[in-house]
């Protein structure tokens, strides 16, 4: 088997992001644990991500296997659930190849990007899990985000993590 590799994306894989979103969501959407609505993620915020260098992919040689954005935060900086004063940043549209799901990428690709944020020189990760995605819920508390409170946006219900960044050699400790 190819070693996983987590890497920027190629603008030539736009195409293939665009279907791992896909088959993530018709995957999730199966087992009860994706609610993106069919026009999320679309061309227009890949397009968005790629043009802030913001999108970042775990591959296994040529196959992209899972993907991730990571943008600094913003509109969950204004959310009263007590962050602490820390540059922050927030991992969006995280998602996983239905073909290699329950094998631990997952997990792998938040450990990478808790990994580049703590080089980058973010302090801390800041997310939002919708609360009916018991899995996403589990593998951040596993990781040891720290559930900070409930947000309630786009008519959804979603659990506000925060993780602290250890600031040993720029990685994390988890």
């Amino acid at each position: 088997m190819s070693s996983t590799i987590f890497r920027p994306a190629l603008l030539n894989e736009k195409d293939a992001i665009l279907n791992l979103y896909e088959e993530a969501r018709k995957w999730g959407r199966d087992r009860g644990s994706c609610f993106w609505p069919d026009d999320y993620p679309n061309e227009g915020i890949l397009d968005a991500d790629f043009k802030g260098n913001n999108i970042y992919v775990l591959a296994r040689g040529e196959e992209i296997v899972a993907a991730a954005s990571l943008l600094e935060t913003d509109d969950l900086d204004h959310e009263p659930v007590g962050w602490l004063p820390l540059k922050s940043c927030v991992p969006l549209r995280v998602c996983v190849s239905s073909r290699h799901q329950r094998q631990g990428l997952g997990a792998s690709v938040m450990r990478e990007v808790m990994n580049h944020a703590g080089k980058t020189g973010f302090e801390s990760i800041r997310l939002l899990a919708d609360a009916r995605n018991l899995a996403a819920n589990g593998l951040y508390r596993r990781l040891g985000f720290v559930e900070k409170g409930k947000v309630f946006l786009y008519g959804i219900e979603f659990n506000a993590y925060e993780y602290v960044i250890e600031r040993a050699e720029g990685t994390f400790e988890g």
